[in-house]
C-alpha cells in the first residue's frame, strides 16, 4: 500500500512516540494546500489513524475525542486538521514538561555530582534499540491480551524516559527481568526472543552498577546467560 507518510517519520513516531508524532503532525502541515482536496483528504485520514494507533498502543497519551470520517469531504478534512492542531498542543505540553524534567536531572547531577550509573553512548543506542524490539514483539505477539501488552508497553516507555547517560536507579530496567519471567510462563520458548532482549538490558544495567559499587570487572548478576526455559503453562 502506497503511503503519504514517509516510513522515517513512522519509524520516529515508534522510537520516540512524543516527539515523532509532533514532527507527523508538522509534515502534515507542510503539505497542505490552500484548499482540502482529495489528497489533503487521503493525508488526514492516514496522519489520524497513524494517531489512533499510537493512542491505543500507550504510546501516547492525549485527551479528546476523534473525529467522524464520514460526511462531506471538506468538513471532515476541517475537523481532522482541527483535531490534530489540538492534539499537537497537548503534545508540545507534555514536550516542554519532559524537557523541564531532564533539565531537572541534569542540573541536579551536575550541581550536586551525586551517586549515579554511568552508561556509555554504546549502552544508551544499544538499550534504545533493543526497547523498540520489545515493542515490535509485543506488537506482533498475537496470543498477548491487549491489557496486558498496553501495560508492557507503558512500562518501556517509562524507562526510556528515564535512560540517559547518567541515572540514580535501575529500578525499571531490573524489572524487565521479572517481566521476561512472566512471559516465560505465559508462552514458554515462544517468549524467547522477548527474554533474550531483557536479558541484554538487565546486563548493561548490572554493569553499570558493578562499576558505581567497584565490584570485579568479571562481576555477573545470577541468571544472566542461562539458556534453560521453563515449560510452557498449559
Amino acid at each position: 500500500m502506497l503511503m503519504n507518510i514517509p516510513s522515517p517519520y513512522v519509524q520516529s513516531a515508534q522510537s520516540d512516540p512524543l516527539n515523532g508524532t509532533l514532527a507527523i503532525i508538522s509534515y502534515v502541515r507542510t503539505q497542505m494546500g490552500p484548499s482540502y482536496d482529495e489528497d489533503a483528504h487521503s493525508l488526514l485520514i492516514e496522519a489520524l489513524a497513524l494517531l489512533s494507533a499510537l493512542r491505543e498502543a500507550n504510546l501516547i497519551h492525549l485527551d479528546g475525542y476523534e473525529p467522524d470520517v464520514e460526511g462531506p469531504l471538506t468538513r471532515v478534512c476541517s475537523d481532522i486538521w482541527g483535531f490534530l492542531q489540538s492534539m499537537e498542543e497537548q503534545l508540545l505540553s507534555q514536550s516542554a514538561s519532559q524537557k523541564l524534567e531532564n533539565l531537572k536531572k541534569h542540573f541536579s547531577a551536575t550541581l550536586t555530582d551525586s551517586f549515579g550509573y554511568k552508561f556509555t553512548d554504546g549502552d544508551v543506542s544499544k538499550i534504545q534499540r533493543l526497547i523498540n524490539e520489545l515493542r515490535d514483539f509485543l506488537m506482533e505477539n498475537t496470543s498477548l491480551d491487549d491489557t496486558h501488552r498496553q501495560r508492557m508497553m507503558k512500562r518501556l516507555e517509562d524507562l526510556q524516559k528515564e535512560l540517559h547517560k547518567k541515572v540514580s536507579d535501575l529500578s525499571k530496567m531490573y524489572a524487565l527481568w521479572g517481566d521476561a519471567g512472566i512471559m516465560l510462563g505465559k508462552f514458554g520458548k515462544d517468549a524467547k526472543p522477548f527474554v533474550d532482549r531483557c536479558r541484554e538490558i538487565m546486563g548493561i544495567a548490572f554493569r553499570a552498577e558493578a562499576q558505581a559499587e567497584n565490584l570485579p570487572s568479571d562481576s555477573e548478576p545470577l541468571a544472566i546467560g542461562s539458556d534453560t526455559l521453563p515449560p510452557r503453562l498449559e
